[in-house]
């Protein structure tokens, strides 16, 4: 074998070989059976829910500080006659979502009670809670207990200096609204459903911006759909809008990190800048 392959086939075993454990602080969510979670060297006494499937991980300088299960727990329990309901399901449900740099995670907890009724009528009680976890704060930096009868719809993470965007439904088909939370656990904005019913929210790599695809009420001749976009960075909005069936609709549209807003419509792209100055337009030929 030539010599210089040779070397380069050593570096590559080698380097394979000696593939460290996380060495900084950082989280993770694993499968219980995977084979990156098997070979962790974890202490019982940082383990919680050990059954659990899926595990939240948090690392501090390599070291595994908190290993807990996310909970499912869901029991169908029948009535009995003369009580008013066929059944009742009662389930405790986590689930969690880690950042992109995987700095800090949410853990998203729903407590309900659903009732079904002989015919098939459904009532839902119940409550969530958001709680942040970071290696430096392995029991929980904070957490937010929503309003009984408010569930999660969505939890995008934006990033440890700008918190987390949370949408929320009362109606499983109903409008939902925009909460953000910063990383104290302070709700530092609302927008009410009954204003603009979340549709999508898309951020940027670092969590600088942020854009919400939002569907208006009917106002009589007011847009019917915008994008809003927010720098959270500046604290400055605009909104893109329009109504159903106009040429500037878009038929897609993308969030650059710069805070840039591209809209593809039917004419041609449309692109704006983080204050929602239009920068260039291109109609298609």
């Amino acid at each position: 074998m030539p010599f210089l392959p040779y070397v380069a086939l050593l570096a590559a075993l080698s380097a394979a070989a000696s593939v460290p454990p996380p060495a900084a602080d950082v989280v993770r969510v694993l499968p219980a059976d995977s084979p990156e979670y098997l070979q962790l060297a974890i202490p019982d006494s940082v383990r919680v829910a050990p059954d659990a499937a899926s595990r939240l991980v948090l690392f501090r300088g390599g070291v595994p500080v908190l290993d807990r299960g996310l909970a499912i727990d869901v029991q169908v329990v029948p009535q009995p006659a003369g009580s008013g309901a066929a059944k009742v399901e009662q389930g405790y449900v986590e689930n969690a979502e880690v950042s992109l740099d995987g700095r800090f995670a949410v853990l998203l907890a729903t407590r309900y009670k659903k009732t079904i009724g002989f015919r098939d009528e459904v009532e839902t009680e119940g409550k969530s809670e958001l709680t942040w976890f970071e290696p430096a704060h392995p029991k929980g930096l904070w957490s937010v207990t929503l309003e009984n009868g408010v569930w999660v719809k969505r939890v995008l993470l934006l990033s440890a200096r700008h918190g987390v965007a949370v949408s929320t439904i009362t109606d499983l088909n109903g409008p939902a609204d925009l909460r953000l939370f910063g990383p104290e656990g302070i709700e530092t904005m609302r927008l009410r459903r009954e204003d603009g019913s979340v549709v999508d929210m898309r951020t940027t790599s670092h969590g600088v911006f942020l854009a919400v695809d939002l569907a208006y009420p009917e106002r009589g001749g007011l847009p019917d759909r915008g994008v809003l976009v927010l720098d959270l960075l500046h604290g400055t909005r605009w909104t893109y809008t329009w109504r159903y069936g106009e040429e500037h609709e878009p038929m897609s549209w993308n969030l650059a990190d710069t805070g840039i807003l591209e809209v593809s419509t039917a004419d041609g792209l449309r692109v704006f800048d983080r204050n929602g100055k239009p920068l260039r337009a291109s109609r298609k030929k």
